[in-house]
């Protein structure tokens, strides 16, 4: 364990000096036709948001922060492989896109956001079959398209300073489940 903390605080430590300043643009765009609900009621959060660093005196571009509401599972649930899911298809098309490092993050996913069901035409117009890998890849650069039009978009936006809160509050459960697994985790 100790091993780990002192790389963790190496990486830190070499994160910290090699910081550069940076200004920050936001840009926003609705897709509600990549994104599918599955269960009811039916509730899209289809805003893809990005966030573009640029190098404040060079004007270079150094990264992007792709947030997308959206489950990776578009190899379906009968999937038994491990993959980074559409995830890895749309940071690697930025990437290439940009040049720069892409960092993604899910955001609110609800009951069940998620590609199933979204038609996704391959690179001959054919629909993709579901399931498969070339579908989760060509998901992925359809997600990476609509980031690159939020990106066209973007606002210059302040990042500091920012504050953490947070606030206990009690929200009842009429579920079984959800109240069984409450016991049995204190």
């Amino acid at each position: 364990m100790k091993q780990l903390e002192a790389g963790v605080v190496k990486a830190v430590k070499q994160a910290d000096a090699g910081l550069q300043p940076v200004t920050a643009k936001i840009g926003e765009i609705k897709a509600p036709d990549l994104l599918h609900d599955s269960r009811l009621p039916i509730c899209l959060h289809d805003d893809l948001v990005v966030l573009e660093f640029t190098h404040a005196e060079t004007k270079k571009r150094q990264g992007i922060l792709v947030q997308w509401n959206c489950h990776p599972e578009a190899l379906g649930s009968k999937n038994t492989k491990v993959s980074a899911d559409f995830v890895a298809a749309t940071v690697s098309e930025l990437s290439k896109t940009q040049g720069c490092p892409v960092a993604y993050f899910t955001g609110t996913v609800g009951g069940l956001l998620s590609p199933s069901g979204i038609k996704v035409p391959g690179p001959d117009g054919k629909l993709l079959a579901d399931g498969t890998f070339e579908r989760t890849e060509g998901y992925g650069r359809l997600v990476a398209k609509e980031a690159e039009k939020a990106l066209k978009t973007a606002q210059p936006v302040k990042l500091t300073p920012f504050e953490i809160r947070s606030r206990d509050i009690h929200v009842p459960a009429s579920n079984n489940y959800y109240r069984l697994a409450g016991r049995s985790a204190s």
